[in-house]
């Protein structure tokens, strides 16, 4: 069986997938035709629990939210693991719950990090460069978000969750707008 949550589309047109039931990263062809593994269960490098969203750079490496081990992976397209980092923690560069993740064409590694409220940036080695974000409702306020993607001004907007609306950032953390979806039909 298969329980996808993440999705993303390769340039040749073959998807990478999360299976949060089963606990791994995969890519299956259009067809759903099974391509490769590329993270199994597990709490090693490499092995994934829980993993929300995945991402394919234009480094052609494959990142990874693992979720519930409160990290980032990476990965070479082939599967083959790169590097890991993060742990449990509201620090800097510590995750409660890495959820959704995009990488910028300079290799700026986006993480929604959902129960810490906040977003933190990191360079292609992992290494902490800034975050933005918190707690609440007011304007640059989130609520346990949950995915976060580029618009093609360049900027970065975030699924807020629970305050029900997106959230629009520049690239370094400046707060721009929230569009709020209150008034659409349940």
């Amino acid at each position: 069986g298969l329980y996808p949550y993440g999705l993303h589309i390769t340039p040749e047109n073959t998807y990478l997938l999360t299976d949060i039931a089963y606990h791994r990263v995969l890519e299956v062809d259009e067809n759903g035709t099974f391509l490769q593994i590329i993270a199994t269960s597990g709490s090693g490098d490499g092995q994934v629990n829980n993993p929300r969203s995945v991402y394919l750079a234009n480094d052609n490496r494959v990142y990874v939210a693992d979720t519930n081990r409160h990290r980032v992976q990476i990965f070479e397209r082939n599967g083959t693991f790169v590097r890991k980092f993060g742990t449990s923690g509201s620090g800097d560069g510590q995750f409660n719950q890495p959820y959704g993740l995009v990488v910028s064409d300079d290799l700026e590694i986006f993480v929604v990090d959902r129960y810490n409220n906040r977003v933190q940036v990191f360079d292609s080695n992992g290494t902490f460069l800034r975050k933005f974000g918190s707690h609440g409702t007011l304007e640059g306020q989130m609520n346990q978000p949950h995915d976060i993607d580029f618009t093609d001004q360049g900027n970065v907007m975030v699924a807020d969750f629970y305050n029900r609306r997106i959230v629009h950032f520049t690239k370094t953390g400046q707060f721009i707008k929230h569009d709020s979806y209150n008034n659409h039909p349940e």
